[in-house]
């Protein structure tokens, strides 16, 4: 809109710095939002509009840059929507007739949403476009008809014509002539039509002004009380509509309302569920969406996710290897499945499908965060490789700008399995600046200071400090803390406090049942009754 302010006011003056602020900012404005790519058709129509001819130097000339950018931009949004965002398959492989079919359905569509908004919704139904169906027809013949009618009595006045093609060009990129990846769920979305439809209204408004002019004195006051009822309605119709974008439960459950066939809806409004930890209405919503639509492989993940929540391991992997066989490039699926193999225990498969994930998509900052955990904690020795887990969480690093704690976190345990105890109290101590109440890494980031094999590296009193926060945020209930406590108290050459939360530690590693972590702990206590502290091979 502003450029097209700037192009107007440069029609009247012909300033060539005006040109250069309307160019540039269309420019700018594509960068926001493609669909302005019609902003130089839509000039040409309203100097014709206001002319009632187009001139070659003065009108068409200089919008030939805006045409170039435009058309560059159009391009390369189809390339994306296409190769990047994946609208391409069996749902967009359309026919040229089915093309102009839907596109017909669209204009019409939208132009009723126009003047009667009810019943809008964030998924409208797709349509079933068939060839074969006579009625189907009758849309696009409309909108033929439309104009032809309108272009006749174009000599009454351009207006209604003018308002007509700016409507139905403005709309072009939206009507399934060109692939868009929304396509998939609908054919339509109120969105689309933000700018198309200033074309109608502005006609109306202009109509609307019209006739209460004739009013005379009287529509100096029919005009405004008018114009505020008209105000207020629409006001009261978005203040209704607002409630149902209160979050994103409540638009799923208000989309599946009006639309109770929309897959996108009930995977959605699973997942906003699954999020607020109410698994199993998610389940239920998750296998409604696949009722609707078997090969939805997001669907499958979800629902896999969810299953993965409620420790149905098995079935949360058979739901992954669905998704996987309907689109065998979907990362997520792959690390998701990654992460159901690690919990079952069978770090082999894990690690093959994170390499799996890596292949599709080398940057994956999931895939290389878990592969590099995987091989820097793999109690196999065949399986682990600390180096190359220093390796991938240095990628996975750089990707993020080295603000990401997680994976700060899995960098610093690949460099401390590598032999790198000086990299890795660095990472843990970016990790405590990001977070500085990760219980991990407070945790951590203390027993490495505690046990460090480099006397010059350890530091007793800072990792009982840190080891104190750590078992003051889990309220002495986890006994690896109080483990880690214990041996920074003893590192401090505090022993009888080590041999007191050492005790501590081992009875509620015996109550929770973790044998392992007790006999480990009763093998540091040992230590710390003949006055040694315990430090790492």
């Amino acid at each position: 809109m502003s450029s097209a302010l700037v192009y107007l006011k440069y029609d009247q003056e012909r300033s060539k710095a005006r040109y250069a602020i309307a160019l540039g900012l269309f420019v700018l404005g594509l960068m926001s939002k493609g669909a302005i790519v019609t902003l130089p058709a839509a000039l040409l129509l309203i100097f014709w509009w206001k002319r009632g001819k187009l001139f070659w130097k003065p009108d068409v000339l200089p919008l030939i840059p805006f045409f170039i950018v435009g058309i560059s931009s159009g391009l390369v949004i189809e390339w994306v929507e296409r190769n990047v965002i994946g609208a391409k398959g069996s749902l967009f492989q359309l026919s040229i007739i089915e093309r102009f079919l839907i596109a017909g359905r669209d204009i019409w569509f939208y132009l009723g949403k126009v003047f009667w908004p009810v019943d809008l919704t964030i998924n409208y139904p797709r349509w079933d476009v068939s060839p074969t169906l006579w009625w189907q027809y009758l849309f696009p013949t409309a909108v033929v008809a439309l104009v032809a009618v309108l272009w006749r009595f174009r000599t009454f006045g351009r207006g209604p014509i003018t308002a007509a093609l700016f409507f139905i060009g403005t709309l072009f990129p939206a009507l399934s002539f060109a692939n868009v990846n929304f396509f998939r769920y609908s054919f339509v979305a109120d969105r689309f039509q933000y700018l198309a439809c200033l074309g109608p209204i502005v006609l109306a408004a202009a109509v609307m002004n019209r006739i209460i002019s004739r009013f005379g004195r009287r529509g100096a006051v029919l005009g405004p009380v008018c114009g505020a009822i008209l105000l207020a309605t629409l006001g009261t119709l978005t203040w209704r509509q607002c409630h149902a974008y209160r979050d994103e439960e409540t638009l799923w459950r208000a989309t599946i309302a009006k639309n109770p066939a929309s897959w996108l809806a009930h995977n959605n409004l699973g997942e906003a569920l699954l999020q607020d930890g109410k698994v199993d209405e998610a389940i239920f919503y998750f296998k409604n969406a696949l009722q609707i639509k078997p090969d939805y492989p997001e669907a499958h993940d979800n629902l896999g996710n969810a299953l993965l929540d409620k420790g149905m391991v098995d079935e949360a992997i058979a739901q992954y290897q669905t998704a996987l066989q309907i689109a065998p490039s979907s990362v997520e699926a792959c690390c998701n499945l990654g992460n159901a193999w690690l919990q079952k225990g069978n770090l082999e498969q894990a690690t093959v499908e994170y390499q799996k994930a890596l292949q599709i998509m080398p940057n994956s900052l999931n895939a290389l965060n878990n592969l590099a955990w995987v091989l820097a904690t793999c109690p196999q020795a065949s399986l682990r490789d600390a180096n190359k887990a220093v390796e991938l969480a240095q990628q996975a690093n750089r990707l993020t700008g080295g603000v990401d704690p997680d994976i700060l976190g899995t960098l610093a345990t690949a460099y401390l399995e590598a032999g790198q105890a000086k990299q890795a109290i660095v990472e843990y101590q970016k990790v405590l600046q990001i977070t500085p109440d990760s219980v991990d890494a407070l945790n951590n980031l203390a027993w490495v200071l505690a046990t460090c094999s480099q006397a010059s590296l350890r530091d007793g009193n800072k990792a009982v400090e840190l080891a104190q926060r750590a078992d003051r945020l889990t309220g002495g209930t986890a006994p690896d803390i109080l483990q880690t406590l214990a041996t920074a108290y003893a590192a401090a050459r505090r022993f009888p406090e080590a041999i007191n939360i050492a005790q501590r530690a081992i009875q509620l590693a015996e109550k929770q049942s973790n044998t392992a972590l007790a006999d480990s702990i009763r093998s540091e206590l040992h230590l710390f009754r003949q006055g040694r502290p315990y430090h790492s091979q």
